[in-house]
C-alpha cells in the first residue's frame, strides 16, 4: 500500500517536470492556491475536474493521483511546448504590470491624502500636490 498523500503525488509530479506551484497551477489552469492547498493536503474532497486537468496536463492518471498506483507517468514524460511556458511567462508579466499600476495609484492617492493634511496644520495653500511639484 502507497503511503503517499494526494498533496505528496501532486508535488512530485510537479518536481519532477521541475516546475514552481505557479508556472504548475497556471499550465493547468488551475488557481495558485488551489494547487498549494491540494499539495498541503488542505483539501481533502478536491474536484474531479481539477484532478482530471492535472492528469491530462501532465500525462498521469487518476489512478496515480488518487491512489497511487500504477506508474507516475503514463508513458513518456509529456513534453511541455515552449508556446505553454511563454503563455505562463506573459501571464505573469501582465499581472505583474497590473500589480504596479495598482500599487501607483493607491501611492498617488495616499500622497494625495499626506499632501491635504500636511497642507491643514502647515496652512499651506491647498491644492494638488502634483500640481505644486510637477517638473518644469
Amino acid at each position: 500500500m502507497n503511503e503517499e498523500t494526494l498533496g505528496q503525488r501532486i508535488r512530485k509530479l510537479r518536481l519532477f517536470y521541475k516546475l514552481e506551484i505557479a508556472e504548475f497551477s497556471s499550465m493547468c489552469h488551475l488557481s495558485f492556491s488551489a494547487v498549494q492547498n491540494l499539495e498541503k493536503d488542505i483539501t481533502t474532497y478536491p474536484h474531479h475536474r481539477s484532478l482530471k486537468k492535472i492528469a491530462d496536463t501532465y500525462n498521469t492518471s487518476l489512478e496515480w493521483l488518487l491512489r497511487g498506483r500504477g506508474e507516475m507517468l503514463r508513458g513518456e514524460a509529456k513534453e511541455l511546448s515552449v508556446d505553454a511556458k511563454k503563455k505562463v511567462e506573459d501571464h505573469f508579466k501582465k499581472n505583474a504590470i497590473r500589480e504596479a499600476m495598482e500599487k501607483n495609484v493607491f501611492l498617488d492617492k495616499e500622497l494625495e491624502r499626506l499632501w491635504s493634511i500636511l497642507c491643514y496644520f502647515t496652512k499651506v495653500p491647498k491644492g494638488s500636490f502634483t500640481e505644486g511639484h510637477k517638473k518644469e
